[in-house]
């Protein structure tokens, strides 16, 4: 009968609303779920990005510094003699530098956010022999070392600096040649949660 049909059909309709209903609640948890999640990346990628940009502004236009995704590689002139913790005076020059424009666009950076700068320490792949060092690792961390007290030196804060050793694991060059040895002893800078 055709009240039975219209019987049938509000009771149809009063479904497909429930599950109209439904599915627009799941939609806007699952939006909201996705602006918090927004929010949360927003939170850790914007400051990295405020501070190579700062970073970058401070020290301007062909100096030689590498800036890469989330992580500074020091310029060509900011290298160690084989087996050698020691910066030339030179280098040292060009560290204390680049430490006033990390200490710049750190400050650049929220009060509230936790962040340390870690310096990484790099070689290439030859044995120190055991001269002075007994490892490349222990190499790289001297090296570390010595680039993060130049940083404090030039303004940075020590409380935000780090200093870490890679040896010669994380090769740029993987060449067997003197220029490619040269690339590899190096010193990287990577914005980091504290």
């Amino acid at each position: 009968s055709l009240a039975a049909e219209l019987a049938a059909l509000k009771q149809q309709t009063v479904g497909l609303q429930q599950e109209l209903t439904q599915a627009r609640e799941v939609a806007l948890s699952s939006e909201t779920r996705n602006q918090a999640l927004e929010q949360e990346l927003g939170a850790v990628v914007a400051p990295r990005a405020l501070f190579f940009t700062r970073l970058r502004e401070a020290l301007g236009p062909d100096n030689g510094v590498l800036v890469e995704d989330d992580r500074l590689v020091f310029p060509p002139d900011v290298t160690f003699a084989s087996a050698s913790a020691k910066l030339t005076p030179a280098a040292r020059t060009r560290v204390l530098e680049i430490g006033r424009a990390v200490a710049a666009a750190g400050a650049a950076l929220p009060d509230d956010l936790n962040w340390v700068i870690r310096i990484d320490g790099h070689t290439d792949r030859s044995t120190v022999g055991h001269r002075v060092f007994d490892s490349n690792r222990e190499l790289a961390a001297e090296r570390a070392v010595e680039v993060v007290q130049l940083l404090a030196k030039a303004g940075v804060p020590p409380d935000r600096l780090a200093a870490a050793s890679f040896g010669e694991f994380r090769p740029l060059d993987p060449g067997d040649t003197a220029e490619a040895y040269k690339r590899n002893r190096r010193i990287e800078l990577v914005l980091d949660e504290g």
